[in-house]
């Protein structure tokens, strides 16, 4: 009786050591399955297997995104473009990638502004702005002087600031045509930017001199301004016309909103953080 014990007791020692061999071995294939399925046992991941059971599997084939190389490059997304532009010249592309506009240029320092419909690509130290709509539409524009910005509202209408012999700065405002409207030379301060209201009437544009940053809006059919708002040993980075009767600052510590008269209504510091 002995005997025939010890090997029973033997027998299941083996089983067990066979069985806890086959444990260890189904966790390590659970574990490298769980590592390399682990996308797939999320529950999105679940439901998309589940639901990819019973289809065929389908090769999606897309074309490379790609566009012109070179230094500074500036993206800029309107309507369902993409407007690229580099110091070897600018591209626009569709929704699928496909170049719709591109011209070789020589720019110092590509800069893209964008509206919902148009776009204007320039160089910031040159003399020579693109404008183009969203079917690839282009048109060209030089001035006399150095441009520092250009902007287009949802109309096509630009406003261009640039540097002109005797004065700090001079803005001109072009309609969709290229056709020059109105013109604004600032004597005692340096432009910023400007920028042109939705409803084309109205031109804000934003400046530095000693006292601090300053806004100064006009209707394009006066000379003399609408009003302006000063802010002593303050520096605004930005503006931008919410909507046809308020404007937007931008600062290092806070938002300032005024209306077409540049009166103040609004602002909103960071609470202590600085952008």
């Amino acid at each position: 009786m002995g005997q025939r014990q010890k090997k029973k007791n033997k027998k299941r020692e083996t089983i067990r050591t066979v069985l806890f061999a086959l444990i260890v071995l189904l966790l390590v294939f659970g574990a490298v399955t769980a590592l390399l399925y682990r996308d797939r046992l999320t529950p999105s991941g679940l439901n998309q297997t589940f639901s990819d059971s019973g289809s065929e599997v389908k090769e999606v084939e897309s074309d490379p995104f790609t566009y012109e190389s070179g230094s500074m490059q500036s993206f800029a997304a309107f309507g369902n473009n993409l407007a690229v532009a580099s110091s070897t010249g600018y591209q626009m592309l569709d929704a699928k990638g496909r170049t719709v506009s591109r011209e070789v240029l020589s720019m110092d320092a590509p800069a893209v502004s964008v509206s919902e419909n148009w776009c204007v690509i320039y160089d910031a130290d040159g003399q020579e702005l693109r404008v183009l709509d969203v079917n690839g539409a282009t048109k060209s524009l030089k001035t006399t002087d150095r441009i520092r910005s250009a902007r287009i509202n949802a109309n096509g209408y630009l406003a261009v600031v640039t540097e002109e012999t005797g004065y700090k700065a001079a803005v001109t405002v072009y309609d969709n045509e290229l056709r020059r409207i109105f013109v604004w030379h600032s004597g005692a301060a340096y432009v910023i930017a400007a920028e042109l209201d939705p409803n084309n009437e109205m031109l804000a544009t934003l400046s530095v001199d000693a006292e601090g940053g300053k806004l100064t809006v006009f209707a394009l059919d006066k000379e003399q301004p609408l009003g302006s708002f000063t802010s002593e040993g303050e520096l605004f980075w930005d503006l931008h016309w919410m909507d046809k009767a308020y404007v937007c600052l931008l600062s290092e510590e806070r938002l300032v909103f005024t209306n077409e008269k540049a009166e103040v209504l609004a602002e909103y510091g960071y609470q202590g953080r600085y952008l």
